[in-house]
């Protein structure tokens, strides 16, 4: 069952879990940047936070994926806490104010996003609590729980309140929907849904406390409304001991002082789950679970290492970040890859809020991580910028054709894209007419060109465009188009791609703060989306289109 997410932000750096036992049965769950601990039974697993989810409330979720508590829809015991923090209104504002101490660890760019978050209306602040999840879940679910019937007017309805009090003396409101000693028969309301909830108040600010678990009525009254019960009472709030960044082994790699190889100890110490191995490489961090082969790790490791410092860096140097180490996290399998977040038919992704390539153990997944290294590479180089879509995309596909061979990288055709491309490359040939695509000449309006595609934002790309071409056949010409650029023995031809990067980034670097990190505040959207502009018009300088786009349209990639 997925969750509705919200803004992409602090998911992954809060939730930590611990497999020491706290007693027989059960193991130990600690949020080392929140500071609370609870015990939890050992047939639960903790689920992987969404990527490229925003739940900045989300402390932990768990399931327990025992084939007997699953139903036909796939939907297994879940227990989530939520963990929701709301300045007051006589709170100073959000940009004068310190952000919490488990929110500074966060890249600046994201740091800027919790501060609009939480400068931002009652009604978004409002939307990412505890009651706003439930809500969600049982109007999406009504097949599950019954006729949808908001949180606060069941609880409203409660007659008598029931409480719970935990370890560290917090006592939280209980709230059941759909309890029943015994299954009922001749109802669709076939789940039990259990919460816990309250409210912490400081000077500043107001914290929720919340739990909510849900299973199969027949197992609530005696599996899991026991265990959820029990993981509440167990739950203590505390600060947590700073401990020794591990050293020795394989995690120290390089300067062990840079603030990057601080960022990756303090990864490994806070943010890494049970079940996980870390392998450190001089740039990259590969976090990967202990089902995966080892020798895939190794050879994803040793070969994005070798693109990276041979190819990539020579190609696209990041002034801004030179030293900035990237996380590979590595899925053991499809089900894994798709709950960290991963779009539906993703092999792979970048996610930039968390400067983190997430992969699925397949057997191409090599192509994959070249691609993704690239975008990790780009980013670095160019942070805060986006370039044309055909850049981005193209070079992604071109690179992941590439082959490691006796130490070396060697340009090949990526197979994924070359039919799809010598089909849309004859089509554009013929003629690519606004509407649908007609023979008849006559028929026909004005023609695509290459300076109009070259030209597209990033919708058009992806599929909105006048001329109906769909975000694959796009893909596979920008592949082409790269291709061809790179391979060309035409020394104007051979120049766009170089002059295209160089204006993007003089034009990132001049705009960026005096410690040439961040780009500076005045800088806004419209401006930086201009960039892409100045970009392709000094890219294309002194080209003539009308040859390029004949070459390009009459090159088979072939060497």
């Amino acid at each position: 069952m997925r969750w509705p997410a919200t803004t992409t932000l602090l998911i992954a750096a809060a939730v930590v879990a611990s497999a020491v036992p706290a007693r027989a049965g059960t193991k130990l769950g600690k949020d080392e940047v929140r500071g609370f601990q609870y015990s939890i039974e050992d047939s639960f697993e903790q689920v992987l936070p969404e990527a490229g989810s925003d739940d900045a409330h989300v402390a932990a979720v768990w399931e327990d994926r025992a084939p007997e508590y699953r139903d036909v829809y796939g939907n297994q015991p879940t227990l989530k806490i939520i963990w929701t923090v709301r300045p007051k209104d006589d709170a100073s504002p959000a940009a004068d104010r310190e952000l919490p101490a488990w929110a500074r660890q966060f890249p600046r760019e994201m740091q800027e996003q919790l501060r609009e978050r939480m400068a931002g209306t009652k009604e978004m602040l409002e939307s990412e609590t505890l009651e706003s999840d439930l809500n969600a879940l049982m109007h999406r679910v009504e097949f599950l729980f019954g006729p949808y019937k908001p949180f606060a007017e069941r609880l409203a309805e409660q007659e008598k309140p029931k409480t719970i009090r935990t370890k560290s003396g917090q006592e939280l409101r209980i709230l059941e929907v759909n309890y029943h000693e015994e299954r009922p028969e001749g109802t669709d309301a076939t789940w039990w849904l259990w919460i816990a909830f309250t409210e912490i108040e400081t000077e500043t600010e107001t914290l929720e406390l919340g739990f909510y678990g849900y299973a199969d009525v027949k197992f609530a009254k005696n599996v899991f409304r026991k265990q959820f019960e029990r993981v509440v009472k167990s739950f203590k709030m505390r600060e947590f001991e700073a401990k020794e960044a591990e050293a020795g082994g394989s995690h120290v790699v390089g300067e062990t002082d840079s603030p990057e190889a601080k960022r990756v100890a303090e990864f490994i110490k806070k943010k890494a789950l049970p079940g996980w191995s870390t392998r450190r490489t001089p740039r990259y961090l590969i976090v990967f679970d202990d089902d995966v082969d080892p020798a895939l790790v190794t050879e994803v490791a040793t070969e994005l290492e070798a693109l990276r410092a041979h190819v990539l860096v020579p190609l696209f140097p990041a002034s801004a970040q030179p030293d900035a180490i990237t996380l590979v996290r590595i899925c053991d399998s499809r089900r894994q890859f798709l709950e960290y977040g991963a779009p539906k038919n993703a092999a792979g992704f970048w996610s930039r809020a968390r400067g983190e390539i997430v992969l699925n153990q397949r057997e191409d997944v090599l192509p994959v991580a070249y691609s993704m290294a690239f975008s990790a590479q780009l980013d670095h180089a160019l942070p805060g910028v986006a370039p044309h879509a055909w850049f981005s995309y193209g070079h992604g596909d071109y690179f992941a054709g590439y082959q490691f061979q006796s130490g070396e990288f060697h340009r090949r055709p990526f197979r994924w894209r070359t039919d799809t491309a010598i089909t849309a490359k004859s089509r554009w040939a013929k003629g690519w007419a606004r509407g649908p695509w007609s023979g008849d000449a006559a028929a026909r309006g004005p023609m695509l060109d290459l300076r109009t595609w070259l030209s597209r934002d990033a919708q058009q790309f992806r599929g909105r465009n006048l001329w109906g071409i769909p975000a694959a056949t796009n893909s596979a010409l920008a592949w082409s188009f790269i291709y061809f650029l790179r391979a060309t023995d035409d020394p104007a031809y051979g120049q766009v791609l170089p002059r295209y990067f160089e204006r993007l980034s003089a034009l990132s670097a001049a705009a960026r703060d005096a410690d040439g990190g961040a780009l500076s505040e005045e800088i806004d959207a419209p401006e930086r989306s201009a960039w892409a502009g100045l970009a392709l018009a000094a890219a294309l300088d002194g080209v003539d289109l009308e040859q390029l786009e004949k070459d390009w349209l009459a090159h088979t990639w072939e060497e």
